[in-house]
């Protein structure tokens, strides 16, 4: 039976083209929210944020800084895509509920050879970033089970259909 498919084979059958249902791709939205950032994976916060203070002290380039906070910093602070403000809890609980909401759209495609698994919807958070920006997009490698990124594109869901480095790129639940 259908419904009781393992998550992992219903994103497997996705990226094969297999259309899930609407209840199997909730499932596989649920996923995405649950990945999170690898809490174990560290990155050097580059040039972008280079002289930013954060935890009592200022970033040099090759400082190796928690994932979760590398993209907080470049999308929050240096970029502000979200409203001003907003913390790093708050970062991340937007992305959970932006991934869990019913009315995003889930989306599966193949970047840089990873296959990504995404959600893209309008912010829970109240109030707007500087640019206006409102959509939050949420991409999970499949490899991994954790976050690629998330980040507010400046063109909405242009910018996930237009991307010329995604391949294979496929709506499971779409924009009507």
């Amino acid at each position: 039976m259908a419904a009781s498919r393992d998550i992992d084979e219903l994103i497997e059958a996705a990226f094969a083209g297999v259309r899930p249902s609407n209840a199997e791709i909730q499932r596989i939205a649920e996923r995405v929210a649950a990945a999170g950032f690898d809490p174990r994976a560290h990155r050097k916060a580059g040039g972008q944020l280079a002289g930013i203070a954060w935890h009592g002290r200022i970033l040099l380039a090759t400082d190796l800084i928690p994932t979760a906070e590398r993209h907080y910093l470049k999308h929050v602070v240096v970029q502000e895509e979200w409203p001003a403000g907003t913390g790093l809890e708050h970062f991340l609980l937007d992305a959970m509920t932006v991934a869990l909401d019913p009315r995003s759209w889930v989306f599966v495609s193949r970047r840089d050879r990873r296959e990504l698994i995404g959600v893209i919807g309008r912010s829970s958070l109240e109030g707007q970033s500087t640019s206006g920006l409102e959509w939050t997009s949420i991409e999970c490698n499949r490899m991994s089970r954790h976050w690629s990124t998330v980040f507010r594109p400046l063109n909405g869901l242009a910018y996930i259909q237009s991307d010329p480095e995604r391949k294979d790129f496929q709506w499971l639940r779409h924009p009507r």
